[in-house]
């Protein structure tokens, strides 16, 4: 039996039966990827979900300790003697999916070893493993198959299995990233702008510094006029990259952990996977960030810049090492949700003060506060007055055939549970499915599953994306989704009409969120199924609103925007109280 851990077939023997160690092992593009060779799927870690919820729970419970070793060698390093706050806001992102994946590929691997404990498998050859430059390129980097087969390769030397090592072909190499980012006139205005909002923070340091704030990036002014520009945004800046590896000084972080397998396969990660910008090209980035040549402002308020911005995040990191308070805000559609709380953990621990879209009273955290979602508010009026068109808008889910994070949802083999679901859904809507478009994600993972709906549904229309979503919601009867998510929240909050359906055994909701989703269901928006869902649909196609309009419809889904997905006539005028609320008392 010969395990194969990667899709990379130069890294398989095909002499042998396969057992795949996932999806990714598969190119679902390719329909011939398997033809001819004998192979069969190994168990999935993952298929415990109470082992799930030990092990992200385990994550996130290791980072404190990691953080201080890595900050106490990075400070020797560098000689300087920043807290571990400053680190963790530089480092959080990147080591909280560098956990996640390793623990994911140590336990995987595992698995599939006591299933097959005599299969053969290869490793990668260590003149080959990539160093990232930069978090986003690190980022970039793990959904390569190469990346992936690194880590794998390393798992294997901490369970003690020696593997014959392979050299990789230059054409699967990840690649270094290009440092140009966006071309043509946007992408020069775009630089030009976020040049410009650097030299005026350096300038006159506002009170509060901001990044574009997403979902709110193109109402991010609307916000700072508000405030009297006492609020000013940091425009998103070029990419960080930091130099080439010195591969003599990475040797200083081997062996850094040793508490257990898991931490001695991060001690073998570690050195590879630290991108460059955060050891090499440390001084460099530090010196040359906006933070460095400004005033302190009093507050930063973050979203999704803390995660792959390096510029904003070295800012970020002096700002509040200088005294500034740090504000976050949720961004998506998980968060007060999801049972295991992934990246909303590392924004909630690096900020002072957190903004939600309405859960905060549903934990006890005093750091926590809402401000009403401001896309969904601006967009609200004009889809309460829609008209409606005949369609179903059928949404659907999709992510990587690799995990990301050890976080509720599908993982690994798991996925085909949701596409079975999908396929059911469609086939129960029976003469109803010639109305149906199905929206799959815009990048669809390598799943091949708008060509496998085509086959078997030659009469579903698959969504093209030349209209976004909300336009299409315009354009539909009622909308179907099959997963908890930010399009949840947005069509329930925009009042339009909505059935739900999805596995509770792969999306495990938060138990402060049970009490709301109780009344969805009580309600028939939330239903247990794919069958139950299509016969609901079809029970109130012909006339949704009949249905939706109902009290007990609506009572339902105002609890349920209310909670998740707060709205505003005036949303930014809340949040520019909310900004001087915050400056005159503080926390």
């Amino acid at each position: 039996m010969f395990l194969a851990t990667t899709e990379l077939k130069e890294f398989w023997d095909t002499s042998d039966e396969l057992a795949l160690l996932g999806p990714w092992c598969v190119r679902f593009d390719d329909p011939d990827w398997l033809k001819g060779l004998r192979h069969r799927r190994t168990p999935n870690a993952w298929d415990d979900r109470a082992a799930l919820e030990r092990a992200s729970r385990y994550c996130e419970e290791s980072q404190p300790g990691l953080l201080e070793a890595l900050a106490a060698a990075l400070n020797e390093a560098h000689g300087t003697d920043l807290s571990v706050r400053y680190w963790r806001i530089l480092l959080g992102p990147w080591l909280l999916f560098l956990c996640h994946q390793a623990y994911d590929r140590l336990e995987q691997l595992k698995a599939a070893l006591a299933a097959f404990p005599g299969a053969r498998t290869y490793a990668l050859d260590r003149r080959d493993y990539y160093v990232p430059r930069g978090d986003r390129d690190s980022n970039r980097a793990s959904l390569t198959p190469a990346y992936e087969l690194q880590m794998y390769s390393d798992a294997l030397r901490v369970l003690g299995r020696e593997a014959p090592a392979k050299r990789l072909s230059r054409a699967d190499a990840p690649g270094d990233p290009s440092p140009l980012g966006p071309q043509g006139l946007r992408g020069r205005l775009k630089r030009a702008m976020a040049f410009g909002t650097a030299v005026l923070i350096r300038r006159r340091t506002p009170d509060v510094v901001t990044d574009e704030l997403y979902p709110a990036a193109r109402l991010v002014w609307r916000y700072a006029r508000k405030t009297g520009w006492r609020a000013f945004p940091l425009l998103t800046q070029p990419e960080l990259q930091g130099p080439t590896p010195d591969l003599e000084r990475r040797r200083a972080l081997e062996g850094l952990f040793d508490k257990d397998e898991f931490h001695r396969l991060l001690s073998l990660i570690v050195p590879w996977a630290l991108p460059t910008l955060y050891l090499e090209g440390f001084r460099e980035a530090r010196e040359g960030c906006v933070a460095r040549r400004s005033k302190t402002p009093k507050a930063v308020f973050s979203s999704t810049s803390v995660y792959f911005e390096d510029s904003f995040k070295f800012s970020l990191a002096e700002w509040a090492e200088r005294g500034a308070r740090v504000w976050g805000m949720q961004h998506g559609g998980v968060y007060g949700i999801g049972r295991l709380p992934g990246g909303e953990t590392h924004e909630r621990a690096i900020s002072d003060r957190y903004f939600t879209w309405g859960w905060s009273k549903t934990e006890n955290d005093p750091k926590l506060a809402d401000l009403p979602a401001p896309h969904l508010s601006t967009i609200a009026p004009g889809l309460r007055a829609r008209p409606g068109g005949p369609g179903i808008l059928y949404v659907t889910a999709e992510f990587l055939r690799s995990p990301l994070t050890l976080t509720p949802g599908p993982l690994g083999w798991q996925w085909e549970r949701i596409f079975e679901a999908r396929e059911a859904f469609l086939d129960a809507l029976g003469g109803l499915r010639s109305r149906a478009r199905v929206r799959l994600p815009v990048h669809r993972f390598g799943w091949r599953s708008g060509d496998r709906l085509k086959a078997r549904f030659p009469d579903v229309a698959i969504d093209d994306h030349s209209r976004n979503y909300y336009q299409r919601l315009e354009e539909c009867r009622l909308v179907a989704i099959d997963h908890p998510s930010t399009t949840m929240l947005e069509s329930l909050s925009l009042d339009v009409p909505t059935v739900l359906f999805w596995d509770p055994d792969l999306w495990e909701l938060r138990p402060t969120a049970e009490p709301v989703f109780a009344g969805l269901r009580a309600a028939g928006i939330l239903q247990p199924d794919a069958a139950a869902a299509a016969a609901q649909v079809a029970r109130v196609y012909a006339d949704p609103d009949a249905w939706w309009r109902t009290e007990p419809v609506q009572a339902a889904r105002r609890a349920f925007a209310g909670t998740f997905a707060r709205l505003s006539e005036d949303w930014a005028q809340d949040w520019a109280a909310a900004t001087s609320r915050e400056l005159s008392v503080g926390l």
